[in-house]
């Protein structure tokens, strides 16, 4: 049949069926809003000891004398060094503090198409040390600041921003370091975030993953298909 033989009326149907469809794909592709005031943080030490060791988390510091990619150097880094650190974001409770390996969730290996966003920090080192070796609990060691880039609405990411220090924990070797940051704002969903993060970074049993417990004084946001 030609085109010129369909009623107006038919065709009226096929677009309304048309948009049906496209209504019931893009409600289908819409992502959910989750409200949390905790992240986790995992950074995988293969990735943070060598260069090019694992995709998911990166180390690289400027010694002033030259670059080094080893976050776990027993040859402390002098003070003054600036550094750049990555890792994987996930939502509260993915990785049990008591489990060995941190780098798994139940059968589930973590990786980058499991995060919901990636953590960047960069930082500055006031003293003299190596995370091989820290030193007395309550040392201050760094000025640190993070960027949490949570997934957002169409590729477009929902950024938390925050500065503060790192001190030596007084739980070591599990909670080795710990932090209170005031958080600067955000883009996005967390346009105008505000308050403090405390954070907690603890070291799993079998030496191959750094968990950071992320808890915010106030809501943030970060989206899931």
């Amino acid at each position: 049949m030609s085109i010129r033989g369909h009623k107006s009326g038919s065709w009226a149907a096929v677009f309304t069926f048309v948009g049906l469809c496209f209504a019931g794909l893009s409600a289908s592709q819409e992502a959910r809003v989750v409200t949390t005031q905790q992240l986790q943080v995992l950074v995988k030490i293969a990735g943070i000891t060598a260069q090019n060791g694992d995709p998911d988390s990166a180390f690289f510091a400027n010694t002033g004398a030259g670059i080094r990619y080893n976050f776990l150097d027993s040859a402390p880094f002098p003070a003054g060094t600036t550094y750049v650190l990555r890792g994987l974001i996930y939502p509260a409770g993915t990785i049990s503090l008591s489990q060995s390996d941190y780098g798994v969730s139940g059968n589930q290996v973590l990786n980058a198409s499991n995060s919901i966003g990636q953590w960047r920090c960069v930082g500055s080192r006031f003293i003299d040390y190596s995370a091989a070796s820290l030193p007395p609990s309550g040392t201050v060691l760094e000025e640190a600041n993070f960027t949490f880039a949570l997934r957002g609405l169409q590729s477009s990411d929902s950024s938390v921003y925050s500065k503060g220090w790192f001190v030596s924990g007084s739980n070591a070797p599990r909670s080795v370091l710990s932090s209170n940051h005031t958080v600067l704002g955000g883009t996005g969903s967390n346009e105008g975030a505000s308050g403090v993060l405390r954070v907690e970074l603890y070291v799993d049993s079998v030496f191959r993953n750094i968990l950071q417990v992320i808890t915010f004084d106030r809501p943030i946001q970060y989206y899931v298909p």
